[in-house]
């Protein structure tokens, strides 16, 4: 990136100064490593070289990094950038109104491009300068707006537009509401509204101007284009796709010391970050996902990695490890060498691209790609962490020590500052160089202190909250709560000893951390949190985590207040702490209107932390105090922050529904044209009229009054208007994943089945993690015989249902229909163990049982190398999986698949014939369709053929599966009949246990088991005694055929025993045989079954002579 430490600013050449400009305005939202080189202070330090552009790009980054976000956007420097010189000279202010605020935007746009013009024509240098300058003037809108939104502290008093130098006052005041009105509704995207009440939009609305529009051709050029369904789109194939457009650049590029950039047509390489900041800030405000800003912001991180992070390093080293060993280089007295510093620059901010990726990827529930990048993201800066387990204590009364989960971490790329002059235990206990924003933070300090002198009170001295109302009832009610009270320690104090539980310093356990490990280590804990299910210790999961970055000595601002959310949200789950978490998040949400700390510091890691915008973390509030019975308070929360669907709940807990219509009401005769509103209008007296009207003022765009309408029109079974409304809500808004399944549901119940289908599957790609969704394309698939389209769902489906049977049963059946026979034994070993051995597919074992005949026949083999094929080739497409996942994907190698091509698939006739017709509910899983699994019976004809085409090439596997494979499946097998045959097996129908005892008679015997097979098949016999085959036909036949069975079997064990030692045994069972035959032959005349069946009644004679012959040969 050519940023290099230099001795003295003045010696910088001028493309060097503006790189070094860019540097300090990215590292303003990061730290500065330590030995870095300094950023450059002031406008005047700025050699008369580099330019007027790189000055006032300096006097705009100055500000920002002192925290002055609006003042920056007002310095003389902004006005010329931003604002056409007639409005400079005094032209009247933009009229209050929407055509206002339209003209003014355009009027910026202008003015950039009109400026950018201008100085490309006097140079390269010059260009750059200005494309600086427009960059830190986005950055200081969309710090701003995170001000006012998310970090603090409160500048909601700021000028609603800073673009009017030249209004009065009272012209700004009155253009207030329409303006920023008119800011939010253009912030909505495909569909989806700002959620609660959003301060400065028009700061926002900005950003997006000077930051998301003028990379959003690039972004989507690295996307892929409209050809690329946004979907099923992935990281990995749009950073190969970045790769190859940063190649192009870097072809072009002039060798040189310090280069400026790869193109004098390409804004600073830093605006993609920047650009995909505003991209997910944006998205935090919406109520639903957004495929737009999805697919800007997988542009923009890919082409942001492809700059700061390429093959998840840096630029100039082969790997992380590389940056490690090169950030670690020390001079004689300890400190980084100069080449060290800069590897440390490198590193981090490769990290931290890394890691804003990984929380975007979050945003977006793909949790494993987040994950990954996670994993990669520590590489770069040496940063390991691990949950072990230590003795220690959670209470203060704690008598003995117990085992405690502690995270252990380590940063070996990036050093911790020493705070200079001080010799106490806080030496090292700083998290990086601080001295930034040291100016920031006195000025803070003395503000803080005047505001509280100066502060109101009310009768008690208790501060009053000018600003919220609401937070001064919070105030009353909390009164009298302790945050001590529950005694138990936040994070655990290690030891083994009482002298070590009542030691504050135990709880500080681990060396201090740098910011940005601690940043990683938080990004980590929400991975953990989304990808655990709520069982009840989910939490405790994460708390290792959140614990670490608490016991930190010292931390930024925005990461301390991440890990309190985290531990409020943990201690909220046990009653012993729910009033300190209240508190805590009472805590948090004055924090946001304090002084102090600065937005300088607070900004720091903003970007880097997942941490809620405020009217979410207020919403928290407010529902903590919901389930603490708090409803009146949290009502006028609610209110205040214009969360209406949170109100509505309230005041229906306190059987004031009525009222919430009012309240509504109330505000649409101020706002008559907001869909939300109407929306909320629909839920509080459940009137349709109410969405329609919401459809009718978005202009048809509001994707929440779409869903509403469909659910009701499903709550009425009016399955034709749910699918059609569903299926409007889907095309407005395709990411919105509970969605795509209940469209699929009313398109099925509307017998749109083939339109269903394709619903179900969206929903499996936009949330992979819905079990029943899978299930559902499983069904589906079944019904129209598409099995190895069933077979792939239903591998996906049990890894997020995994305790549901039906599914691992289906699972058993699909699979032995394709052939996958040994995944079908697992599936059936997972059925018996979820029931306790009472449910069994029988006709699945069945085939089962047949394959494990042929196998030890040695005939027709070809099928066990198919399958371990077939495995192999499952188990090397996984590992592909896992290993592009957080990296770059070779577009070359991804073809398009047809999961529903079957063609090369061979289906097993021994689990199912035609598929079974008619209906059902997919919503109910896939057991409606089971009986497309009812044949047992197999193609003759076919099997011949494989016999004689593959004879040769059978006997040359058979030694090696037969050791492998057939004892694998033999096994399984085994596992499922001694488990479904067994005493603890359940309830099972007559003729079930009687199969089963047959498929184990026949399973033995293969083995060379005889004595085993003839037990089985005589107990087959004693299990069909109590099914009344002495009277009915059908039950007489099963019966029958068990004797038949019986029989024959000792007939052969006679002949394998013949002049051997068991030929006494062989002689007794023939007897018994024959008393059997006999007795059954005479029920048979009794029951008149040698008239109506009398080829069985036949078959029995000819076995009675077959037993009578063979006895008579044993007694000579």
């Amino acid at each position: 990136m050519g940023w290099k430490k230099e001795p003295n600013i003045a010696e910088l050449t001028p493309t060097a100064v503006i790189v070094a400009l860019e540097r300090d305005l990215l590292l303003s939202s990061l730290s500065r490593p330590v030995g870095s080189v300094r950023g450059i202070p002031s406008p005047a330090a700025v050699p008369a070289k580099a330019g007027p552009d790189a000055r006032a790009a300096a006097e705009v980054i100055a500000l920002i990094r002192r925290g002055a976000f609006v003042e920056a956007l007002t310095c003389a420097s902004a006005k010329n950038a931003l604002i056409v010189p007639a409005a400079i000279e005094g032209q009247a202010a933009p009229s209050p109104d929407v055509d206002g605020v339209t003209a003014l935007y355009a009027s910026v746009e202008a003015a950039v491009e009109s400026a950018g013009a201008a100085a490309a024509a006097r140079g390269t240098l010059a260009k750059a300068g200005h494309e600086l300058c427009i960059l830190a003037l986005g950055v200081a809108a969309l710090n701003a707006f995170i001000q006012a939104n998310v970090t603090g502290p409160d500048c909601r008093d700021a000028p609603h537009c800073p673009l009017t130098p030249s209004a009065p006052a009272a012209d700004l005041a009155a253009s207030a509401d329409a303006w920023n009105k008119w800011a939010t509704r253009s912030l909505a995207r495909d569909g989806e509204d700002v959620v609660g009440r959003c301060f400065l939009p028009q700061y926002l609305y900005l950003a997006k101007v000077l930051l998301a529009d003028r990379c959003a051709p690039r972004a989507e050029e690295a996307f892929g284009g409209a050809d690329v369904d946004v979907a099923t789109a992935t990281l990995a194939e749009t950073r190969a796709r970045a790769a190859k457009m940063q190649a192009k650049m870097a072809a072009r590029a002039t060798p040189g010391r310090v280069v400026l950039w790869p193109d004098e047509d390409i804004p600073p390489p830093s605006l993609t970050w920047w650009a995909s900041r505003t991209h997910i800030a944006h998205q935090r405000l919406l109520s639903g996902r957004s495929p737009t800003l999805r697919r800007l912001l997988l542009g923009c991180h890919s082409l942001t990695l492809a700059w700061f992070a390429p093959g998840n390093a840096a630029p100039g080293f082969p790997t992380p490890a590389a940056i490690v060993r090169a950030a670690t280089a020390r001079e004689s007295d300890g400190s980084p060498t100069p080449a060290a510093a800069n590897a440390a620059t490198a590193g981090l901010a490769s990290s931290m691209s890394l890691l804003e990726t990984a929380l975007m990827e979050h945003e977006y529930g793909h949790v494993d790609s987040a994950r990954a990048l996670l994993r990669a993201a520590g590489e770069p800066i040496g940063a390991t962490h691990e949950v072990v387990g230590e003795m220690g204590f959670r209470t203060i009364h704690q008598t003995d020590a117990k085992a405690q989960m502690v995270l252990r971490a380590e940063c070996t790329g990036l050093c911790v500052f020493k705070r200079p002059g001080v010799t106490s235990v806080d030496e090292e206990a700083a998290s990086d160089d601080e001295t930034d924003e040291a100016v920031a933070e006195e000025v803070a300090t003395q503000l803080a202190k005047k505001a509280e002198a100066e502060a109101e009170r009310d009768a008690t001295g208790r501060v009053v909250n000018t600003k919220s109302a609401a937070m001064n009832r919070i105030a009353i009610e909390l009164d009298g709560l302790s945050a001590d009270g529950a005694q138990v320690l936040i994070a655990p104090r290690l030891g083994v000893t009482r002298a070590d539980r009542d030691d504050g310093e135990k709880a500080a356990y681990g060396a201090p951390m740098p910011a940005a490990h601690q940043a990683l280590v938080l990004a980590t804990a929400v991975t953990v949190r989304k990808s655990m299910a709520d069982d009840g210790t989910r939490s405790w999961s994460v708390a290792p985590y959140h614990e670490c970055v608490q016991t930190q000595r010292r931390s930024r601002p925005v990461l301390r207040a991440a890990a309190a959310v985290l531990s409020a949200r943990h201690e909220r789950e046990r009653a012993r702490t729910r009033e300190r978490a209240l508190l805590v998040m009472e805590d948090l949400v004055k924090s946001l209107e304090s002084p102090a700390p600065s937005a300088a510091a607070r900004i720091r890691y903003a970007y880097s932390t997942w941490f809620p915008p405020g009217a979410m973390l207020r919403k928290e509030l407010g529902d903590h105090l919901v389930s603490l019975g708090m409803v009146g308070a949290a009502l006028e929360l609610f209110e205040e922050i214009e969360l209406w669907d949170s109100l509505i709940v309230c005041l229906t807990l306190l059987g004031k529904k009525q009222a919430a219509a009012d309240t509504i009401r109330r505000r649409l005769e101020v706002d008559p044209t907001d869909p939300k509103l109407w929306c909320a209008l629909g839920d509080a007296l459940d009137l349709e009229e109410h969405f329609l009207k919401a459809l009718e003022v978005s202009e048809g765009k509001n994707a929440r009054a779409m869903r509403s309408l469909a659910r009701r029109a499903a709550l009425r079974e009016d399955w034709k208007s749910a699918a059609e409304y569903w299926s409007k809500a889907m095309k407005t808004n395709p990411l919105f994943p509970d969605g795509w399944f209940s469209c699929g549901y009313a398109l099925l119940k509307a017998d749109r089945e083939e339109e269903a289908l394709g619903a179900f599957v969206r929903c499996t790609q936009v949330d992979p993690e819905n079990g029943q969704a899978w299930n559902n394309v499983a069904a589906l698939n079944i019904r129209r015989q598409k099995f190895a389209a069933a077979h792939v769902a239903l591998r996906e489906a049990v890894k997020q249902v995994a305790t549901s049977w039906q599914t691992w049963e289906n699972l058993a059946m699909v699979s032995a229909k394709i052939g996958r026979f040994q995944q079908s034994a697992r599936a059936l070993v997972k059925v018996m163990d979820l029931t306790g051995g009472a449910k069994l597919h029988v006709a699945t074992l069945s085939t089962l049982v047949e394959r494990c005949k042929e196998a030890r026949s040695g005939k027709d083999l070809d099928w066990l190398r198919k399958e371990a094929d077939a495995e192999a080739a499952e188990a090397k497409d996984e590992q592909k999986k896992l290993a592009v996942l957080g990296g770059i994907a070779d577009l070359a190698l991804n073809g398009d698949d047809d999961d529903d091509d079957d063609d090369d698939v061979e289906v097993w006739e021994g689990v199912g014939g035609a598929a079974a017709t008619g209906g059902g509910d997919a919503g109910d899983f896939a057991d409606d369709f089971l009986d497309a699994f009812a044949s047992d019976s197999d193609d003759e004809t076919a099997k011949e053929t494989a016999k004689e085409a593959h004879a040769a090439a059978s006997e040359s596997v058979q030694a090696e599966v037969l050791s492998r494979e057939t004892v694998r499946l033999e096994a399984a097998v085994d596992e499922v009949l001694r488990r479904a045959l067994g005493a603890s097996s359940g309830e099972r129908a007559v003729k079930d246990t009687a199969d089963l005892w047959s498929l184990s008679a026949d399973l033995k015997e293969a083995r060379g088991e005889f004595l085993v097979a003839n037990e089985a098949r005589l107990k087959r016999v004693r299990a069909l005694e109590t099914s009344g085959w002495r009277k009915d036909a059908a039950a007489f036949a099963e019966y029958a055929a068990a004797s038949l069975d019986m029989c024959r079997g000792w007939v052969r064990a006679a002949e394998r025993a013949a002049g051997g030692t068991e030929m006494a045994d062989a002689r007794r069972q023939l007897a018994q045989a024959r008393m059997h035959m006999n007795g059954v032959c005479k029920a048979s005349a009794a029951g008149k079954f040698d008239e109506s069946m009398g080829e069985v009644h036949e078959e029995l004679m000819a076995c009675m002579d077959e037993v009578t012959k063979a006895e008579e040969a044993a007694a000579r």
